[in-house]
């Protein structure tokens, strides 16, 4: 009770202790307020800081402003300062009231700048990869319910692919009414063997009802791979629109590009529509595309529509309706067949394969096709089901029809394949198929094709069936027969078995029984064989032809082969030992004996034997080959050599044979090849051999080869080291032909060439040189010969331009010193001489530009052209002293070579104005003739004379006919005259002589008139045997008689022909 009233006593200092206790919260509260908000900037970076090392980012900024609604940062940079992965000029955010606490109503960014990176298949942007990609909620995506600007906002994304920047500008509530643009480009990039270039993508973008949508194209400039894709100015109108969860999405686009190529195969343009959708993980389109004017090397089209829809999911579908017009062979198809028609010119196939090209351009022009397929893929199975499908041509018959076709497998067995098909059409194989289930439940294919005949050819396939077992193994059996040209021949009822199997486990089995392939007439060329049939066996129990899992094995031989017939009107024969291979094992095959003609002089082939190991690796050796040819006067004696393949290597090593001409005379000696060797590896070729003389076993040529296979690419280095001629060689040593044309020969020839080839060009070069080169020729001998000669097509026999050698001399009976001569070869085996030049008796002998074609049977024109010929030098230089004369004379002596020979053709020099002199002393000149005579040969003692024309004509090998015409003549000095010469004198006097000589003995004959050194002698001209006796010839033919035109003007004041033949 006191204690009661106690504290009822004392209740106002409790009062005041409470108040006293707010006021001091309130102020402590006011207090903690008022330092808040001083401090707020920094309390607001030490939040932000301490929120960006929790997400354990890097980055800087600067508080602009902090308030109750409204907060500015400025100058954010993520990532390191030197290479920031994020920038951000200015963020503006702004704040309201939300329970709990605030919440952001809109941000505004100012010129953000975004840096990324695709890598190897990951995209990568920095420091914001642990806040982009390391979220682990779980809870579905949701656009932010709150207004956005992005001012000028852009990004790169440094890719393998190239580089692509995106710019994004737009605001407005995210969750609806957000709109803006979206702009990308790609200015280059290269993804898997492509470039693309000029890639853009501009549109609308923007969220309605929390899905966000973009209206736009997207263009693509041009497209370029290296497998020969091609496309120029695509693009596609796109409206796409996202679901609001972000896991789906729809839309449709409307396609339209430019010229389309892919390797060799054309499209003028591509278009179309189609619709899309996309939805837990499965796809659903439709479409309506269609390619204009379509050309393939193998088909044309005007136009192929594809119009269908598609389904992926777990499987997928994809349905078509194909639709196409103007379906024809493309070129390459077409010329492929043209070339394979002039290929087979000459055999069955020849006329065939022309008359299906012919057919098929004809049908194609107004050509339609119609088809519907459906193809399915469930799990491992892919299968294809196309109802129908029917090619018409333009002419309204069937092409080729297709029903019921199924295609089906899964890789791990053979495809199934079931359906009907046919062809037809007017000139076109009519064939026939099925392929239908069997009783017990194997696949069979029976097909069979009517006889198709073009002209005399003919080919029948009378059946033909293929069966599949259900375990995939397939058995096929059939007959072909065949009549028609073959190459360079002609066949007649050739009849092939068809027979064999294959399966997985015992794999291709060919021809079980010993095989007969027969035929009625077989006719090659002018080689007609008997009717015949060829049988060649398996090994017992097994069959010719073997493929499986331990590899391919052939075997197959035969006792002996003997054939008969005949070659032209030459019987013919043929023989053999045994003949026997087996793949891997051994070949044999010996006594080889060709025989044509008479039994006692064939032509004949004789291989005494060729062996061969074949295992892992294949060697043997041949031994014994002649090759007696017959119609080919050439003959290979004794070839032999060894060869070897290992290890994907073959060798041929030690070859040797001898090469003989068996023409008499020999055009060349024998010459002998060994230790050639070639061999083949890592698809190339490298081969050396040498050819020598064999006495001197000098080296004539020598040829390094190497070729490669892959790129169908080579060359062969041919080098001449150095051919001496000298007292163990000589031109006649190499060939008999030599002997009587280039005699004594001394000097070396030296050489080089490379031939170099690839599958689009062969090219080749060389060049041979001699320094000095000497010889005795038909005409005369000939000194230092020299220069070198460049071919720029080796093969083709063309030179460089304006070739040159130098003539130290030459004789052939007038000495010709220091001449020149100009050539080149051009293609063709064309010969351009570009000229001639040597010093000649005070005056120029020239050779004049001509051309010739070497390899023609034509008539070949020189024309020596003489100039400032002086006529005192020319006689002392032939050492006439008889004969003395002046005058400068000009002119050109054509020569024509042909078949019959060679022949001066109107051969004219004439004396230089005023004219000159010409004297002679012989033994005519004291003879008493007739007056006329006696006048003529007393004015030659001394002759003036004013024009003087020497004309020439005539055979090289036979005679020349020279006319000699002098004009405004007189007496010269010294000689006789009275009161008859002196008028004479006064008379137009013109001397006509004429001179009928064989050519290389005129200037001879001149000579031994008055130097008996030049009288040969008898024994050498075939008059006197060794004992001295005459020889005894038969009569010879009269020469021929004076022609009309080898006389002159008839003048009956003209002396007679006064001089004898000279024997």
């Amino acid at each position: 009770m006191a204690e009661q009233i106690d504290e009822a006593s004392n209740p106002a200092p409790r009062r005041r202790f409470a108040r006293r206790l707010l006021a001091v919260l309130a102020l402590l509260l006011c207090a903690a307020l008022a330092w808040a908000w001083l401090s707020r900037e920094r309390l607001a970076a030490d939040f932000i800081t301490a929120q960006l090392a929790k997400l354990g980012l890097e980055a800087s900024y600067k508080v602009e402003s902090i308030g109750p609604r409204r907060e500015v940062l400025t100058d954010i940079v993520v990532g390191d300062p030197k290479h920031p992965d994020l920038t951000i000029e200015r963020i503006e955010v702004a704040i309201e009231p939300r329970w709990p606490l605030v919440g952001i109503s809109s941000i505004r960014a100012v010129r953000p700048r975004l840096y990324g990176s695709y890598r190897k298949g990951k995209l990568s942007f920095g420091a914001l990869d642990k806040v982009l990609f390391g979220g682990t909620s779980k809870e579905p995506f949701r656009l932010p319910d709150m207004d956005a600007e992005i001012d000028d906002a852009r990004a790169l994304i440094d890719s393998d692919y190239g580089a692509i920047g995106i710019k994004v500008q737009g605001s407005g509530n995210l969750r609806s009414g957000f709109k803006g643009i979206l702009a990308a480009t790609a200015p280059k990039l290269a993804l898997a063997g492509c470039a693309a270039g000029g890639a853009t993508l501009y549109g609308a973008i923007g969220i309605d009802n929390v899905q966000p949508g973009f209206k736009g194209p997207l263009r693509l400039q041009s497209l370029a791979c290296a497998n020969g894709l091609a496309l120029n100015q695509a693009g596609i109108q796109l409206d796409l629109k996202l679901d609001r969860d972000f896991k789906g999405f729809e839309g449709e686009g409307g396609l339209k590009a430019g010229a389309l190529a892919y390797g060799d195969n054309r499209a003028a343009g591509f278009g179309g529509t189609t619709r899309i959708a996309w939805r837990k993980g499965g796809l659903t389109a439709g479409y309506d595309l269609a390619l204009e004017r379509i050309a393939t090397p193998q088909l044309a089209l005007d136009r192929l529509g594809l119009k269908g829809q598609a389904r992926i999911r777990q499987g997928s579908e994809i349905q078509a309706d194909i639709a196409g017009s103007g379906l024809r062979p493309g070129p390459g198809l077409d010329r492929a067949l043209g070339s394979y028609a002039r290929s087979a010119s000459g055999t069955l196939l020849g006329p065939m394969l022309a008359q299906i090209r012919t057919a098929l351009a004809r049908e194609g022009k107004g050509s339609s096709l119609a088809a519907g397929l459906t193809l399915r893929k469930t799990g491992q199975v892919l299968s294809l089901v196309m109802p129908e499908g029917r090619l018409r041509g333009s002419g309204g018959d069937t092409l080729l029809a297709v029903s019921g076709l199924q295609l089906s497998g899964s890789g791990a067995g053979p495809a199934r394949f079931a359906g009907n098909f046919s062809t037809g059409g007017a000139g076109l194989p009519r064939i026939a198929g099925r392929m239908e289930r069997g009783a017990n439940n194997e696949l069979l294919l029976r097909m069979r094709m009517a006889e198709y005949r073009a002209g005399r050819s003919s080919l029948e396939l009378p059946e033909l069936v293929v069966a599949q077992a259900p375990g995939g193994a397939l058995g096929f059996s059939g007959r072909a027969r065949a009549s028609g040209a073959v190459p360079g021949g002609d066949a007649r009822g050739l009849a092939v078995p068809i027979n064999g199997s294959w399966s997985r486990s015992a794999g291709l089995t060919l021809w079980k029984r010993c095989t007969a392939i027969a035929f009625d007439r077989l006719t090659l060329s002018s080689l007609t064989l008997d009717r015949r049939s060829l049988t060649l066996c398996p090994p017992t129990g097994s069959a010719i032809v073997r493929s499986d899992a331990r590899g391919t094995r052939i075997a197959a031989g035969a006792p002996s082969l003997e054939l008969s017939g005949r070659l032209g009107e030459t019987p013919l024969r043929l023989k053999t030992g045994a003949v026997g291979l087996a793949w891997p094992g051994s070949l044999v095959a010996k006594d080889i004996d060709v025989g044509l003609g008479a039994v006692d002089a064939p032509t004949q082939f004789r291989i005494a034997a060729i062996d061969a190991k074949i295992a892992n690796d294949i060697a043997g050796h041949f031994s014994g080959t002649d090759v007696l040819l017959y119609a080919v006067p050439l003959d290979v004696l004794g070839a032999q050599g060894n060869w070897r393949y290992v290890d994907g290597r073959l060798e041929l090593t030690g070859g040797a044979f001898t090469l003989r001409d068996r023409q008499q005379p020999g055009r060349f000696e024998p010459l002998a090849a060994r230790d050639a060797v070639l061999t083949l590896a890592d698809n190339r070729i490298a081969a050396t051999a040498e050819l020598r003389e064999p006495k001197s076993d000098r080296l004539i040529v020598k040829a390094d080869i190497a070729h490669d296979l892959g790129n169908a690419a080579g060359h062969a280095d041919l080098t001449i080291p150095g051919i001496l001629f000298d007292g163990a060689l000589q031109p006649a040593t190499l060939s008999g032909l030599a002997l009587g044309v280039v005699a004594d020969a001394k000097g070396t020839v030296s050489g080089s060439g490379r031939i170099d080839w690839n599958a689009n060009a062969v090219t080749s070069h060389g060049s041979f040189t001699t320094d000095k080169f000497d010889f005795a020729a038909a005409f005369g001998p000939v000194e230092g010969v020299a220069g070198t000669i460049e071919f720029t097509d080796l093969l083709g026999m063309v030179t460089a331009p304006n070739q040159h050698i130098t003539i130290e001399s030459f004789n052939p009976g007038i000495a010709v010193d220091r001449g020149e001569l100009r050539f080149q070869l051009e293609p063709g085996y064309r010969m351009v001489v570009l000229g001639g030049s040597w010093p000649f008796v005070g005056g120029t002998l020239e050779l004049q530009p001509t051309a010739t074609v070497l390899t023609a049977p034509e008539e070949r024109r020189f024309v020596l052209k003489l100039i400032g010929v002086d006529a005192a030098q020319f006689l002392q230089r032939m050492g006439l002293a008889n004969l003395s004369a002046t005058g400068i004379f000009d002119g050109s002596v054509p020569l024509v070579f042909d078949q019959n020979g060679g022949r001066i053709d109107n051969g004219v020099l004439t004396a230089r104005p005023p004219g000159g002199n010409i004297a002679y002393v012989g033994a005519l000149t004291y003879e008493d003739m007739n007056p006329m005579a006696n006048y003529a040969f007393d004015m030659l003692k001394s002759l003036d004379y004013r024009s003087m024309e020497i004309q020439l004509g005539g055979s090289l090998s036979g005679e020349i006919v020279t006319r000699v015409r002098f004009d405004g003549i007189r007496q010269g000095e010294g000689t006789k005259q009275n009161f008859i010469t002196r008028r004479l004198a006064k008379l137009p006097i013109r001397f006509n002589v004429n001179i009928r000589a064989p050519f290389y003995q005129l200037i001879g004959n001149l000579k031994s008139m008055y130097d008996p050194a030049y009288v040969r002698d008898p024994k050498t001209l075939g008059l006197l045997d060794a004992n001295g006796k005459i020889i005894e010839h038969p009569v010879l033919a009269p020469l021929p008689a004076i022609k009309p035109e080898d006389l002159p003007e008839a003048d009956g004041h003209i002396q007679p022909r006064e001089s004898e033949p000279m024997p």
